[in-house]
């Protein structure tokens, strides 16, 4: 196996300069403060995300703006492919196959609205991404498939077949898209842990370790969909997870579940890791507002071992999964910034929400 100076020294130095890019906090505070969506935009000129500005002063359509910031981020990752060395190159492509799995949860959203719920098309196709991903999906063939068996055969080859053929029907029958995009992530998550074999030791440490907060922060998501706005049980709930993260108790969490305690529910889901988190997330509020609160607590725990991994040894894989992990947290951040801007929140609510 290369060395790390072999394998991560061109990569590093590629990192670094979008590293640098990325937006202070004091630039972000500068947005919130923004008085209007439009003047939020014209801040965002002279930064790496410039043309959303020129996007929205042509179009004034923040959907296009969304989409092309979907684009952006997706472009940053896969662009590092081609500065990379194996094993690192087979990580960065892996983590594309988290964003085909998104592009492909994206477009069985319109087939469903359309075929499933009967709802006539509202041109929503336009947005879908349509760059180069790790499987060449036919989107077009996906979004106006007649019925779940060939939605399934519009993806025939791919890993996703597998997938749509055993949820899509249960989609179409039972209207709900809830198995079918549990589906897809737990394979996406899994493709990406499969790619850490090829690492060494000290490097698959680190990548476990900072896809486990990942998967945390995935899992708390999930639960918060599938008790409040699909009232799942909590077998099928704690079995839409993805594996990977804390370690927990499955009786534990499902009679924590079951009975709406967020505090016992998260300490069963995190086991010893952010065992702290969980307490917290149980004082006071509703259910759904505390694993809100953990949701936020978790990220900024990604952010702080992201942070540890910039400052620490600079010839690993962590740099790689940092700076990823500090993309996607820029990316989510500015989509919840425009969006409040366009409906005009006040500002302690947007701050709240990030």
């Amino acid at each position: 196996m290369p060395g790390a100076l072999a394998v991560y020294g061109f990569l590093n130095a590629k990192l670094k300069a979008r590293i640098s890019g990325l937006l202070s906090p004091e630039a972000l505070e500068t947005l919130v403060r923004a008085p209007t969506l439009s003047e939020a935009m014209v801040l965002l000129k002279d930064t790496p995300y410039s043309a959303l500005e020129a996007e929205y002063s042509r179009t004034g359509d923040l959907r296009g703006c969304e989409a092309l910031l979907y684009s952006m981020e997706v472009e940053y990752h896969s662009g590092l492919e081609r500065f990379a060395k194996e094993p690192t190159r087979s990580v960065i492509r892996a983590h594309a196959v988290r964003f085909e799995a998104e592009t492909l949860k994206n477009v069985v959203r319109l087939w469903f609205e359309t075929r499933v719920r009967g709802r006539p098309s509202d041109g929503s196709g336009v947005y879908l991404y349509r760059g180069p991903l790790p499987h060449r999906l036919d989107l077009d063939a996906l979004r106006t498939a007649p019925d779940s068996a060939a939605l399934a055969d519009a993806v025939s080859g791919t890993p996703y077949e597998a997938v749509l053929r055993r949820t899509a029907p249960r989609a179409e029958s039972e209207g709900t898209l809830f198995p079918l995009e549990s589906e897809l992530d737990r394979l996406a998550f899994s493709v990406l842990l499969a790619s850490l074999d090829g690492l060494s030791r000290r490097d698959r440490d680190i990548a476990r370790r900072v896809l486990g907060i990942e998967i945390d922060l995935h899992n708390v998501q999930w639960l918060a969909r599938a008790q409040h706005f699909y009232r799942l049980g909590p077998e099928e709930a704690l079995a839409s997870l993805v594996p990977g993260g804390s370690s927990y108790d499955a009786a534990k969490a499902a009679s924590a579940y079951r009975s709406g305690n967020v505090s016992e529910l998260t300490q069963a889901l995190l086991g010893g890791r952010n065992r702290g988190l969980a307490a917290l997330a149980g004082t006071g509020g509703d259910p759904s507002a505390r694993l809100a609160f953990l949701e936020r607590a978790l990220r900024t725990v990604l952010r702080g071992e992201s942070g540890r991994l910039l400052a620490g040894h600079p010839f690993t894989i962590g740099t790689v999964l940092a700076y990823f992990a500090l993309r996607r947290e820029e990316t989510r951040t500015l989509l919840a910034i425009l969006n409040a801007k366009y409906y005009a929140l006040p500002e302690e609510r947007i701050r709240n929400s990030l």
